[in-house]
């Protein structure tokens, strides 16, 4: 074992020992000062309006798109800290900070509805012609495939205000922008074959937000080498959203009556809230920071492709639905003086 292995194993030795039988409480404030860098990784659940396309000929919708995934997320973390109080404005606390920081997210469901009857598609540009599409009376099968990926990037200004030696209030502000992208594919299997050559669907959302942010968090450090922390925060931001469709659609079944390739476009400008909360711990090792954090975030507006089912139903829209999401994520932060 390398020398640096073995004095890294002793830190931390003695870190986990005096989290365990307890330490002094760092009475005097360390006044930390310069750059760091953090980041991290780990899943993030994400609980999003699930979508329909797929009836039978009663015009029923057989399945749905499968919303509740996990995904890979990771972030990556810049910032200045100062502690001497001469750089950043800090009328409230100590140690100023402006942060930047981006985060992404990816992942992916797929689902299988088996049944005899036959299945088949609304038009998505013109609902009110028949629901054509595969034989009944043997397998079929409606197959629903989603992608997701997501990066957000956000500015912040924090500020420490302490109300003991171990209890401190870091409230922060800043501005967000996230980006998202889901897409579905939907699929009919016949008696083994696969159709998609004459009735499919596919869809994309690209949704853009922008906004404000504002939260706080309180952090609990009751011996120097370990802290609690928990936070809350919320999110006002716009939301610019365009779905774009494409089908291909045999107009009697089997193509008995004329193939036809159709595209259907859409969009939507909106508002959204999202409000989050945290929880997570760390060990303080000198100038690294090691970490796990838990965030659960609801989102008020999601935007979600609709296709149409019935023919009553208007052509392929964007529409707007609450979802949430969760994540678990260990983390690493060295400060560089």
């Amino acid at each position: 074992m390398s020398l640096r292995a073995r004095s890294f194993g002793s830190s931390f030795i003695l870190a986990a020992t005096l989290v365990l039988f307890g330490a002094p409480v760092a009475q005097a404030h360390d006044a930390p000062n310069g750059f760091y860098i953090e980041g991290g990784g780990g899943l993030e659940y994400w609980s999003i309006p699930s979508v329909e396309a797929i009836v039978d000929p009663s015009g029923n919708a057989i399945g749905n798109t499968d919303g509740s995934f996990w995904a890979k997320t990771g972030f990556v973390a810049f910032g200045f800290v100062d502690g001497d109080g001469t750089r950043l404005p800090d009328p409230i606390g100590r140690d100023a900070r402006i942060e930047g920081r981006v985060r992404w997210a990816r992942g992916d469901s797929d689902k299988t509805v088996d049944t005899l009857n036959p299945l088949g598609f609304r038009e998505i540009t013109n609902p009110t012609l028949p629901a054509n599409g595969s034989v009944g009376g043997v397998p079929n099968q409606a197959i629903y495939e989603t992608d997701l990926t997501s990066w957000e990037a956000e500015l912040l200004y924090k500020t420490d205000v302490p109300f003991n030696d171990m209890l401190i209030l870091t409230p922060f502000a800043g501005i967000a922008y996230a980006h998202l992208d889901v897409r579905n594919d939907f699929q009919i299997i016949s008696n083994g074959a696969d159709l998609s050559g004459l009735f499919s669907l596919d869809d994309e959302i690209e949704a853009h937000f922008g906004g404000l942010v504002l939260g706080g968090d309180v952090t609990f450090r009751p011996v120097s080498v370990f802290s609690v922390r928990a936070g809350v925060r919320a999110d006002l931001m716009g939301v610019d959203s365009k779905l774009e469709a494409d089908q291909n659609f045999a107009r009697g079944l089997f193509g008995t009556a004329p193939f036809v390739n159709n595209h259907e476009s859409a969009r939507d400008i909106d508002f959204a809230a999202r409000v989050g909360a945290s929880l997570g711990m760390a060990l303080h090792l000198g100038m690294f920071e090691i970490g796990v954090d838990g965030n659960a975030r609801y989102h008020s507006y999601m935007p979600t492709a609709q296709h149409p089912t019935s023919v009553t139903d208007r052509t392929s829209q964007v529409g707007g639905h609450a979802a949430w999401t969760g994540s678990v994520m260990g983390r690493i932060s060295i400060l560089i003086p």
